[in-house]
């Protein structure tokens, strides 16, 4: 996931931060605390594109990718519940 991070951050390329996301949605169902973790880092790079670019609707898209490559995790703690 970190990969992915690190390569969004360098390319700014949609497709990295939709696999990071994907793969943090991965962790968070099978390590909590580091999937935290990692949801932190999808935070923050989100924040630092923000204030590199001042793009509010490259922003909401970045949002919006995060929280579609973590559904599978949401999915998978609804069914649990």
């Amino acid at each position: 996931m970190l990969y992915f991070v690190m390569r969004h951050a360098s390319s700014l390329r949609t497709l990295h931060l939709g696999l990071a996301a994907l793969l943090g949605g991965l962790v968070i169902l099978t390590k909590q605390e580091i999937g935290f973790a990692c949801l932190v880092l999808l935070g923050f790079e989100i924040a630092a594109s923000y204030l590199l670019r001042r793009s509010m609707s490259e922003s909401l898209r970045n949002i919006a990718v995060c929280f579609a490559g973590l559904l599978p995790a949401l999915a998978g703690y609804a069914w649990f519940v």
